[in-house]
C-alpha cells in the first residue's frame, strides 16, 4: 500500500461508515432524528440573552429578580456599562406587557442609581437601541461627558473578564 492508497482506502471507509449510519438513523429512527434538528436549530436561532438568563453561557451578573436580569456588557463603552433585560422573551421595549414594561424601568432606575453610587462618573446615559440583539434591552453607560460613551473601537478586542468581574462584585445588588 502507498500512502494514497492508505488515505484513499481509508476514506472510502468512512463514507462508507457514515452512509451506513445514516441511512440506518433515518430508517430506523426518523422521528430522533428530526428531533435533534429541530433542537440544534433552535440552539442556533436562540438569542444570546435568552442563552445568558438560562445559564448556557456565562455574564457577570449585577442584579436579578423574577422578571428582569442586568450584567454587565462585555464590550464596554467605559466600565460599568451595564445592560438591563426582561427575562420575557420579546423583541422590541415597548412591546412588553405593562407589568415586564414598568419592571424593567424600575429596574434600570435602581441600577441607575447604584452605578451613580459606586462609580466616580456623574452621570448615567440610558439608552433602547435593540438593533443587536433581538430581546428587548436598556443600557446603563455611566460617563461624565457623552465623548466618554462613544467608543466605536471597544469590540475590536477581547473581553477582559478580570476586570469585568472586579466590576460586578463592586456593582453587585444583593
Amino acid at each position: 500500500f502507498s500512502i494514497f492508497e492508505f488515505k484513499f482506502s481509508f476514506m472510502r471507509k468512512l463514507i462508507i461508515l457514515f452512509l451506513f449510519f445514516s441511512i440506518n438513523l433515518f430508517a430506523n429512527d426518523f422521528t430522533r432524528a428530526e428531533t435533534l434538528y429541530k433542537q440544534e436549530k433552535y440552539a442556533l436561532a436562540k438569542p444570546i440573552f435568552e442563552k445568558i438568563i438560562n445559564r448556557e453561557i456565562p455574564a457577570h451578573i449585577i442584579y436579578e429578580d423574577e422578571k428582569t436580569l442586568a450584567f454587565l456588557d462585555i464590550y464596554p463603552s467605559v466600565p460599568g456599562h451595564t445592560l438591563v433585560i426582561p427575562k420575557n422573551p420579546t423583541e422590541f421595549v415597548w412591546d412588553l406587557p405593562a407589568s415586564d414594561y414598568e419592571s424593567l424601568m424600575a429596574v434600570s432606575q435602581k441600577i441607575a442609581l447604584n452605578l451613580r453610587g459606586k462609580l466616580p462618573q456623574k452621570y448615567v446615559h440610558m439608552s433602547v437601541v435593540g438593533t443587536d440583539v433581538p430581546h428587548a434591552h436598556i443600557h446603563l453607560i455611566p460617563f461624565d461627558t457623552t465623548k466618554d460613551f462613544h467608543n466605536p473601537d471597544r469590540m475590536n478586542h477581547e473581553p477582559d473578564h478580570e476586570q469585568l468581574a472586579k466590576m460586578a462584585d463592586l456593582l453587585r445588588i444583593s
